[in-house]
């Protein structure tokens, strides 16, 4: 089985780690409708072509018709849940769900915060009993699973014209995070991008470099420039057995080359060497160029992000999400910054990739909802572009756009370095997909020990990641049994 062929929710709490700085928040008469018959929405996207002369802008112009009521309707109501996000997410999608009404005012959208941590269990039992929400927002990793178990609707089962509409509008490889055995699951409303780095404008600027970097030798170079060690390190990488932190290192080993399995999903790769060379450039970067701060293995996300808002650091690893802590009021801060995937080595021993993502609030059908042409319509009114332009940078921040019309109008200013890849249609070339497939949870604990056994001197890179081949293995072939 390939390592795509079958994902399986297992992302947890995405904020894991934030500590008590952040707290994430969570009769039948007739009506007859006022408004036109139907709205149509004409979305001009322009995407540059760069050619040997000069940059070409084509432009697109794609059309989309929500319907309207022109005649007497039963009240509808739908219950939509959103699982996770931030305040500001929360504040934009329970005013969507307001303002539906005033599109279709027979249409009652009950929007209701779930917990991100409990979801697939709480889904799941919901499911069963028959009392889950028509529509929810969540991550994508679940979708095959849900789909197995006849959970999710594929949408184009209900309406193929409207997907087809709606499909038109994402990047083909952000699409593909929703796709699954040729049908269509979600509408993502942006992108979480792991691995990243995030570098202090001033600081690089006043040391004369310039981000973001070409491959690791690249950017090295930088951080042994920048470190100034005990007042201010080079860069700070949260290196603890959290979650977030083992899958900062999967995403760089990742670009890398290394994958968790093989072709057919029976053989774990982890040994490879475009793993082992990600682990020793961490052991290098600790233990060799001591570029890192002290302690690093107990230093988690929000330690190490911490490092850099209070200027400890010059730059630091983590994902697309870092500037959500700050509108979340974590960090305060009166300087610029900006992010950047993070590179790979020169020469990459395996098929590298720019980046892993995942679209974690994407608008998903229940299979159980009441009236789905109904629960479709309310999704589609959600990613509108009006109302994507929020997670855009408008209302809610540190969310990679993933819309052509969403890049254009981006108000996140530590995204500007990806703007004019995204627009020439470069930049989500080549990525994929977290990877999800049965047992990684177990496989990236076991990866926790592992990349700390080594970064503590307890073993090499190779001896470290050969323990967790065969470790990984053994929960491989059972679960394959």
């Amino acid at each position: 089985m390939p390592e795509q062929a079958k994902k399986l929710d297992r992302r947890k709490f995405i904020y894991a780690g934030l500590g008590a700085a952040v707290v994430i928040v969570g009769g039948l008469a007739v009506y007859f409708a006022t408004r036109p018959p139907a709205v149509i929405e004409k979305t001009v996207v322009q995407t540059q072509v760069q050619t040997q002369v000069q940059t070409q802008v084509q432009t697109q112009t794609i059309e989309r018709t929500i319907t309207a009521p022109t005649t007497p309707h039963t009240p509808v109501t739908i219950k939509h849940w959103q699982f996770g996000g931030i305040p500001s997410e929360h504040d934009h999608v329970r005013g969507l769900a307001q303002d539906y009404k005033n599109f279709k005012p027979y249409v009652t959208v009950e929007w209701a915060n779930q917990d991100w941590v409990t979801k697939r269990e709480f889904l799941l039992s919901q499911f069963r009993a028959g009392t889950a929400a028509d529509t929810i927002s969540q991550d994508t990793a679940s979708i095959p699973d849900f789909v197995a178990i006849g959970a999710f609707q594929a949408l184009e089962d209900v309406d193929p014209e409207a997907v087809a509409q709606e499909r038109k509008r994402y990047y083909p490889e952000v699409w593909e995070t929703v796709t699954y055995q040729g049908k269509s699951y979600g509408f993502p409303t942006y992108v979480d991008i792991n691995t990243m780095y995030a570098w202090n404008v001033p600081m690089l600027e006043e040391a004369g470099i310039k981000p973001p970097f070409k491959n690791w030798d690249d950017m090295l170079e930088a951080l042994l420039k920048l470190n100034k060690p005990p007042d201010r390190y080079a860069i700070s990488i949260p290196m603890s057995q959290n979650t977030n932190d083992i899958l900062i290192f999967e995403g760089i080993a990742y670009a890398n080359g290394g994958r968790w399995l093989s072709e057919d999903g029976s053989k774990v790769t982890v040994n490879t060497d475009a793993w082992v060379q990600a682990l020793q450039f961490y052991v290098d970067l600790v233990n060799k160029h001591k570029v890192i701060p002290p302690g690093p293995t107990t230093a988690d996300y929000f330690v190490s992000t911490q490092l850099f808002f209070t200027k400890k650091v010059a730059l630091t690893v983590g994902m697309s999400w870092i500037p959500a802590l700050v509108q979340a009021g974590a960090f305060s801060i009166d300087w610029q910054y900006k992010l950047s995937p993070f590179p790979s080595s020169p020469n990459p021993p395996g098929p590298t990739i720019p980046f892993m993502m995942e679209p974690t609030t994407t608008f998903i059908m229940l299979s159980t909802a009441k009236n789905k042409k109904e629960a479709l319509d309310w999704m589609r009114f959600a990613i509108r572009p009006e109302s994507l332009r929020a997670w855009a940078g408008h209302k809610i921040r540190g969310r990679t756009p993933c819309t052509p019309e969403q890049w254009q109008e981006n108000r996140n200013p530590e995204y500007e370095e990806m703007k004019q890849l995204a627009l020439e249609g470069k930049l989500f070339k080549g990525a994929i997909h977290v990877p999800s497939f049965p047992g990684i949870t177990e496989l990236e604990k076991l990866l926790g020990v592992a990349y700390q056994e080594a970064i503590l001197g307890k073993k090499t890179p190779k001896e470290a990641l050969d323990s967790l081949q065969r470790e990984a293995q053994a929960v491989i072939d059972r679960i394959r049994k």
